[in-house]
């Protein structure tokens, strides 16, 4: 099974035991954005990055892993970052090719419009970010993020 980790280098005690911390700070500094969840990949790439360049002797690993959270996310919120630092696979912790294939399957099977069907190929599979989505679509980031919540919500349902 495939790391998770987009920064091999990074120790994996810090990221384990400061995962809370990702939350902390959306809760703390993003309360007011909508999709908080969407929020917690770009938190955990900025908590992998500051446990890889971490060194001890320069204090605690806490204040320096709330600053990369938080830029991260910020970066992330405004377009500058893209997420693109593990893929499809990796992201969702190693999923095997045959359990691919069945996922893409079960695209083609749900009752899924055609906008539907795009915003989880392209988000989810591909990669691209929300705000590139809603531009494709033509629609703000909140309707196209209920878009993709409506074509999650129909694919857990016909699972």
């Amino acid at each position: 099974m495939p790391q998770i980790n987009p920064y091999p280098n990074a120790p994996k005690h810090l990221v384990l035991d400061n995962l809370r911390l990702i939350w902390y700070v959306i809760g703390k500094h993003f309360y007011w954005y909508d999709d908080r969840n969407d929020l917690v990949y770009p938190g955990y790439c900025g908590l992998t990055k500051a446990a890889g360049n971490y060194l001890s002797s320069r204090g605690s690993f806490s204040t320096l892993a709330f600053f990369y959270i938080f830029v991260y996310i910020k970066k992330y919120l405004v377009g500058e970052q893209s997420l693109k630092c593990l893929s499809f696979d990796e992201r969702f912790h190693g999923v095997s090719q045959e359990d691919t294939f069945v996922l893409k399957e079960l695209l083609l099977k749900a009752p899924l419009t055609d906008r539907e069907n795009k915003a989880i190929e392209l988000y989810d599979l591909q990669g691209l970010q929300l705000k590139d989505l809603a531009n494709l679509f033509k629609v703000s980031v909140e309707r196209a993020s209920k878009i993709r919540k409506r074509a999650l919500k129909k694919l857990n349902s016909a699972v």
